[in-house]
């Protein structure tokens, strides 16, 4: 059976991101279903950073968009989008913790959610690419592991591959 992680990033994969970025250029959200009006919240978000990108999709494959790649601003959103559904949901007892755990170092909400995107990108990689199950269980751990850490430590660790 799929985790709910799973099923958002299903859902996710299948959605032409391009047409919802053109939804958010035009101005005209009206229609859009729930998930496509948090994808466009956002790529808004992000529009200063990822125009280019957003406007120009890269021909980058997903092998490429690795857990030390974050140029593509498509997968970036995504993962902003499956944090975001979890924090939501709390479909990942973890995510709160370390959530609220950083919120108190007072680190900025945005930061926070790349640095449990920092945990999530390194088990989506092994998803999508290589097409295992989501390692909820590794997720879960991971966020525990971390939860009293610097953002620096959770850097660190992701560059040592959490090992």
């Amino acid at each position: 059976m799929k985790t709910e992680t799973e099923k958002i990033l299903d859902r996710l994969l299948l959605k032409d991101l391009y047409l919802v970025w053109e939804h958010v250029r035009s101005g005209e959200l009206k229609g859009l279903d729930e998930l496509d009006q948090q994808l466009a919240g956002i790529m808004l978000e992000h529009k200063d950073a990822y125009f280019e990108g957003f406007e120009n999709p890269s021909a980058q494959t997903l092998e490429e968009c690795g857990p030390e790649n974050d140029t593509d601003p498509y997968m970036h959103v995504i993962f902003h989008t499956v944090i975001e559904h979890q924090l939501q949901t709390g479909d990942v007892s973890q995510i709160e913790p370390f959530y609220e755990s950083m919120r108190q170092l007072e680190i900025p909400r945005h930061e926070v959610i790349h640095l449990i995107g920092c945990f999530l990108s390194e088990l989506l990689y092994e998803v999508i690419v290589e097409d295992q199950p989501f390692d909820q269980q590794r997720y879960e751990t991971l966020l525990r592991r971390y939860i009293d850490q610097s953002p620096e430590k959770v850097l660190e660790g992701m560059e040592n591959g959490f090992e």
